[in-house]
């Protein structure tokens, strides 16, 4: 559902929920409980032999019947509104996206040559600036490095608004159509194999054939991971305690269930050293697992050692087992999930993506899914769990996959991390910058949030907390040798 909104005076806005199922599902419940009471005060009656205490029963149930009556009739035309917004909402992004398509592919027909043919002239005047600038001195080069940079920083805050974001997230979502323009496709047949018709030709397709010749290269983004336990700091949640110098390693700590937004977020390891956290705890079915997830390392070599870096972020957008992926299915293996355990899922960037995968994968009994700053809005967000997407407007990397399908059940909220102008590209993207919007959403009021938010698990019930690292196996490695599990 679109254009709900929330309270303005929050900063928030829902651009997605499911509201309108929950409240059709709440009239059924009532409806049902009417029903209940009705059967309750038949049989109340048979017992009273009073008259006009049975007329005041049999007027009662004469209501409740009327009550369930009308909030069944509620219910269906929810139902029914429901499935005629959802409709007319894809009608509408199935028009816009032609539209866009053959725009896009226009652009690429006329745009990408006038570029090439601009660029060749200043072939030899770069060349030349190129030599200049290494015979002028030392303090002279620095001056103009330093206006360089001053220069991309500069860019970097123009595209760090909402209109940046949003022209990033046209570019990605009309990739194929681009592409295929550049290439001298007429435009209205570039509509039709790109997005805005078959979407043959999209960002999916072109990730998997860059994440091929990827491979090809030895830069693999799917390859196996081991995964080895770390010793576990202190973070929120955590009952910390003092270790001696000469004490083993604590792989395992005292923690406390979330019981927010805000608090699951804060939980998200920074990378650094360990990428996925994962805290177990009891319950009447099993143990119920919540697992942190990190975003990439910007570090991190293209198909290198750690597997989140690019290559999977590649191979997650070309819908693969990425090797960030895999790592996360190793953890919850050592860590004892099954197919049967109950799972709550947080994310950031790049671990919002592979959040989002794991909930919707069906491996586990998904119990939640929050994410931040991921670009999830292309994996099809449909389980019967909670499930909120917290993204900032002036935030690039949520944009690139574009806009979320109209039939999504997750609530997504949006709000600007910088309403006054960012101080660089990704800083509405870090991890901190969504620290007060999750608390924005803890806070908030408004029906379309709470009634995913209150649904995630809350009870303050005590558990442990493991911390994992997952490297890449590459090509010759030994996959033998550190605390934990390995998997191809």
């Amino acid at each position: 559902m679109r254009g709900v909104d929330g309270n303005p005076h929050d900063g928030l806005t829902v651009v997605h929920s499911d509201v309108l199922t929950s409240i059709e599902v709440r009239y059924r419940d009532a409806a049902a409980r009417s029903a209940e009471a009705a059967a309750r005060g038949r049989r109340t009656g048979g017992l009273v032999h009073s008259e006009s205490v049975v007329i005041a029963i049999d007027r009662a149930l004469a209501d409740a019947e009327s009550a369930r009556q009308g909030l069944i009739q509620i219910a269906v035309a929810l139902e029914a509104a429901h499935q005629l917004f959802d409709a007319a909402d894809g009608a509408v992004q199935a028009t816009m996206q032609r539209v866009s398509s053959q725009i896009a592919a226009l652009v690429g027909m006329v745009g990408v040559p006038l570029l090439a043919a601009a660029a060749v002239p200043l072939i030899g005047p770069s060349l030349v600036s190129a030599v200049g600038f290494a015979l002028l001195p030392d303090k002279e080069q620095e001056k103009l490095l330093a206006l360089a940079e001053r220069g991309l920083e500069e860019l970097g805050r123009s595209a760090a608004t909402p209109e940046g974001a949003a022209l990033v997230g046209w570019l990605a979502n009309n990739i194929g159509s681009l592409a295929l323009g550049a290439i001298g496709v007429p435009p209205h047949l570039a509509a039709s194999v790109g997005e805005g018709g078959l979407d043959l030709v999209n960002l999916e397709f072109l990730s998997v054939v860059a994440s091929g010749v990827a491979v090809a290269t030895g830069a693999s983004g799917v390859a196996g991971v081991r995964v080895t336990q770390q010793t576990v700091p202190s973070p929120a949640g955590t009952q910390p305690h003092q270790v001696s110098k000469m004490a083993p390693p604590v792989f395992t700590q005292p923690v406390t269930a979330p019981t927010s937004v805000a608090d699951r977020h804060a939980r998200v390891p920074d990378g650094a050293g360990s990428q996925v956290r994962i805290e177990t705890y009891a319950g009447d079915n099993g143990p119920r697992y919540e697992v942190y997830i990190a975003g990439t390392d910007p570090k991190a070599e293209f198909g290198g050692v750690n597997p989140f870096d690019m290559a999977s972020n590649l191979a997650l957008t070309a819908h693969l087992d990425a090797s960030s992926l895999k790592a996360v299915v190793v953890g919850l293996e050592e860590a004892g999930a099954t197919a049967q355990s109950e799972v709550v899922f947080t994310g950031h960037s790049q671990g919002a993506l592979v959040a989002a995968y794991l909930a919707e994968s069906g491996q586990y009994r998904t119990a939640g899914l929050v994410t931040a700053g991921g670009p999830v809005s292309d994996v099809p967000i449909s389980g019967d769990y909670p499930a909120i997407v917290i993204e900032h407007t002036d935030d690039i990397i949520p944009s690139i996959t574009g806009e979320h399908d109209a039939g999504t059940r997750a609530t997504v909220i949006e709000a600007r991390a910088f309403p006054g102008g960012a101080g660089e590209l990704f800083a509405p993207h870090a991890a901190d910058a969504y620290v007060p919007t999750a608390r924005l959403v803890d806070a908030a009021d408004d029906y379309a949030i709470t009634h995913a938010r209150d649904r995630l698990p809350s009870d303050p019930v005590q558990g442990t907390a493991t911390m994992y690292r997952g490297e890449r196996i590459l090509d010759g490695d030994d996959e033998s040798g550190g605390r934990g599990r390995a998997d191809r």
